[in-house]
């Protein structure tokens, strides 16, 4: 598993495409004080027994409580 990690004091997006036609309609939205991350899963990640999802669940956990945003408030997305 790869995983790219990032910190913004702001983040926006704006959906272009929707490639799923059972997925509902995606909306513009943006994130204040928010870690994103990008997430490259292998073969070897998704069988049994991996603890890929753990650690990549108990990362991301950990960057969001580093501190470095000013409010209490956390969201998970």
């Amino acid at each position: 598993m790869r995983l790219l990690f990032w910190y913004f004091e702001r983040f926006a997006w704006n959906p272009s495409m929707k490639t799923l036609d059972h997925a509902p309609e995606a909306v513009p939205m943006s994130l204040e004080q928010t870690v994103v991350a990008f997430i490259h899963v292998e073969p070897p990640d998704v069988v049994d027994g991996s603890s890929a999802e753990t650690k990549l669940v108990k990362n991301a956990k950990w960057l969001a409580r580093m501190g470095r945003f000013k409010t209490g408030s956390r969201q998970y997305v």
